[in-house]
Parts: structure tokens; C-alpha cells; sequence
């Protein structure tokens, strides 16, 4: 039985065009392995880590990146708080400084739930 999927995975891409002319791109993965993928599949799938969509950040949020937005202060960022066993909410996502001094909870507004100017960190 045949089944449908969403997945999203962090890779570093260079534009190539194929042997037969077909513009895409050179996708490498974590593991080392490269392929190559047709430009309009490429895109569809695949977010730049400068300019991302609210579920690309909250993606680098759980892998333990933290993230900000366009426009933001640069001395301020978010981090989703890992297990731990002080007075800090593990599973919740804090504001905190460049030196990861917590600040506060953060809850996103309409506007951030809708932007596609999400950086990592």
C-alpha cells in the first residue's frame, strides 16, 4: 500500500544542470551522499536557512538550532528549551541573548506565523 509524505532534512545544494541540459541542482546530505535534483522539485521542497517559512524555523528549532527574524535586534534570538531540570519549561520556546541568558516565553504572532524571513541563527 502505497503512502504519502512530508519530511524536511537540512542539505547544502549548488545550482548544476544535468548532463542532458535540464537545469537543477547538486544536493549533498548530511551522510556525504550527493544527488541531483530538477530545479522546480529542488525549490518546491527546499527553504534557504535565510529566508524560511514559520514551519522551516520551528524544523531548526527542534534540531537544537536557535533562530530570529529579519529585522530583529542582533543581539537576540530564540532557542527551544531542551530537557532540563531547573525552573525553565522544557518543549518551550524562550527569547534569549547572544550568551544564551533566557529572557522570556515566546509566543508567535500572526505575523510570525506567516513570515518567510526566518533566519538561523
Amino acid at each position: 500500500m502505497t503512502k504519502h509524505y512530508y519530511g524536511t532534512k537540512r542539505v547544502t545544494a549548488w545550482e548544476q544542470d544535468s548532463k542532458g541540459g535540464d537545469e537543477g541542482y547538486a544536493v549533498r546530505y548530511a551522510d556525504g551522499y550527493t544527488s541531483w535534483s530538477p530545479k522546480d522539485v529542488f525549490e518546491e521542497a527546499y527553504q534557504p536557512v535565510d529566508a524560511m517559512s514559520f514551519s522551516g524555523a520551528l524544523s531548526a528549532l527542534k534540531e537544537g538550532r536557535s533562530v530570529w527574524r529579519s529585522g530583529w535586534a542582533d543581539d537576540i534570538k530564540l532557542v527551544l528549551m531542551p530537557d532540563r531540570s531547573d525552573e525553565w519549561e522544557t518543549g518551550t520556546i524562550y527569547i534569549v541573548d547572544l550568551q544564551d541568558a533566557l529572557f522570556f516565553k515566546w509566543v508567535p504572532g500572526d505575523d510570525d506565523l506567516t513570515a518567510n524571513d526566518w533566519q538561523i541563527a
